[in-house]
């Protein structure tokens, strides 16, 4: 209480000591500022905490998906060529390519004859599999990346950006190859589906069988070279190319256009 204030102190009844005017009006501002440095500070308050939620809930917000890479094949021929006597009496393993590149139409006829569909209504593809099951992947190991055969549709779908070629295999075949088909299937589906693991692995193992086979025709009657690798380490591939756990790689099918 200031001074002045405490001289005009008054005493009332029973020697209680009542404050004058002046002291009443100093009480009343002190309370006035009281209040407002409460609502200022209260304000910090809160302005603080909704910078902190917001940025904890900016460094929580996962970030928004990127829209998949979509590559659409040329339709496949399903008519002339080469014949299919023709192409078995001509296959052969070539384990040494030129540079040249695999075009895109080629790739589209390789992928179709492996995995592609030949029946739209029932989705039924080129190699048979076990009561339609089909328990085969197809990927394309390739100087612009990994990307997954997608036979409905007729497409590839881009999984990495990353070029496999040079680490993907030991094989020289694979290594000098202009791209590789990389065939890999699902065995524990098999097995489930099958209710047994042996008969399982057999289903597999057959439909790999087939759809590689149809593969080397293809590259075939289309003049490329191609060549089957069966030495693969399934779970190095798995891990360096980062496949599905319930995927398996059986396969490697180097191709290109032999070396001479």
């Amino acid at each position: 209480m200031p001074p002045e204030a405490a001289q005009r102190k008054q005493a009332g009844p029973e020697g209680i000591i009542i404050a004058g005017p002046d002291s009443k009006q100093w009480i009343r501002e002190s309370m006035a500022e009281e209040r407002k440095v409460k609502k200022h500070f209260l304000l910090v308050v809160l302005l603080a905490a909704m910078v902190a939620l917001s940025a904890s809930a900016g460094a929580q917000a996962p970030a928004a998906a990127a829209a998949p890479v979509v590559k659409t094949l040329a339709a496949p021929a399903v008519s002339g060529g080469m014949s299919l006597t023709e192409a078995l009496a001509k296959r052969r393993s070539v384990r040494a390519f030129a540079a040249t590149p695999v075009t895109d139409a080629e790739l589209s006829q390789l992928l179709w004859a492996a995995q592609g569909i030949t029946e739209p209504t029932k989705k039924m593809r080129a190699a048979p599999s076990a009561h339609n099951w089909y328990f085969l992947h197809v990927y394309v190991v390739a100087a612009d990346g990994l990307w997954e055969y997608q036979p409905d549709g007729h497409k590839l779908l881009k999984v990495s950006g990353t070029d496999y070629r040079q680490t993907i295999s030991m094989q020289p075949s694979v290594k000098s190859a202009p791209l590789s088909l990389l065939v890999v299937g699902e065995y524990g589906r098999a097995a489930q589906v099958a209710g047994e693991a042996t008969v399982g692995r057999r289903f597999v193992d057959l439909e790999a069988g087939h759809a590689t086979e149809n593969l080397l025709l293809q590259a075939t009657a289309l003049n490329l070279g191609v060549v089957s690798v069966g030495g693969v380490d399934p779970v190095a591939v798995q891990k360096l190319v980062s496949l599905p756990a319930d995927r398996t790689a059986i396969y490697l099918i180097p191709v290109g256009r032999a070396k001479q």
